[in-house]
């Protein structure tokens, strides 16, 4: 993912050193990092090559190590799925995409079909089909495919 994207990401997911619920009720912290059972047992992270106590919150560094710890997945995701080229633009919003969304949804997705098919026409009503949460219309996550759509277009 490029600078850009991780702007993009950062101003899609919001930044919070300490943790809080995001709009699913997820204990998170970071720029979307939900935490898993082990980390809220324990109290601490693994970033990069550290054991993290985030009891009284992470550093900016720390924030920004874990993101691109996070979006490994995603990208290798993309990476390992995508089978036709796609440039720079299209690779960052795919990873906002798969961030928000996860990779098993994104691998079985029309999305991922359509793009693969060299089908680039249809793939921003794919991208619009992601806006729920719990099985519930959320227009903030409707917002973030608009603005996903216009990356990947653009």
């Amino acid at each position: 993912m490029s600078n850009e994207g991780i702007s993009f990401l950062e101003y899609e997911e919001g930044k919070k050193l300490k943790v809080y619920k995001d709009s699913s009720g997820y204990p998170t912290i970071g720029i979307g990092h939900k935490l898993t059972k082990p980390e809220i047992k324990t109290g601490k992270i693994f970033i990069i090559d550290s054991l993290v106590d985030y009891s009284n919150g992470i550093t900016e560094q720390e924030c920004h190590n874990l993101l691109r710890q996070d979006i490994r997945t995603a990208e290798n995701s993309i990476n390992e799925s995508v089978s036709v080229l796609i440039d720079q633009e299209q690779f960052d919003a795919l990873v906002s995409l798969v961030f928000n969304i996860g990779t098993t949804a994104f691998e079985t997705s029309t999305l991922l079909k359509k793009i693969n098919s060299n089908n680039f026409i249809d793939t921003p009503n794919e991208f619009r089909r992601w806006h729920f949460s719990k099985s519930k219309h959320v227009q903030a996550l409707a917002d973030r495919r608009e603005r996903e759509i216009e990356l990947f277009l653009s």
